[in-house]
């Protein structure tokens, strides 16, 4: 069984970022999963500051959380602008 079964991935965020988009999302209602792409090691490794986070959301909260999104972060598409 797929662990993002029914959710679908809406961006990928550095830490610094991720924290402002959970904020909103939730303010809003929408319900999302944030998950770090690296693990812990590389976090200790590199800060926490650097280490990138993926938000999944439900299919049909997808497009609500989009336009959250891209009020944000200026109309860039999945990921980071500077990616």
């Amino acid at each position: 069984m797929n662990k993002h079964e029914g959710l679908c991935l809406l961006t990928e965020r550095e830490m610094v970022w991720s924290a402002v988009l959970a904020d909103v999302l939730a303010k809003n209602g929408i319900p999302f999963v944030k998950e770090p792409v690296q693990g812990a090691g590389v976090a200790a490794y590199v800060g926490e500051a650097a280490v990138a986070c993926r938000f999944y959301v439900p299919e049909e909260r997808l497009a609500a959380a989009q336009l959250l999104a891209e009020e944000l972060f200026g109309g860039a598409g999945e990921g980071d602008p500077e990616r």
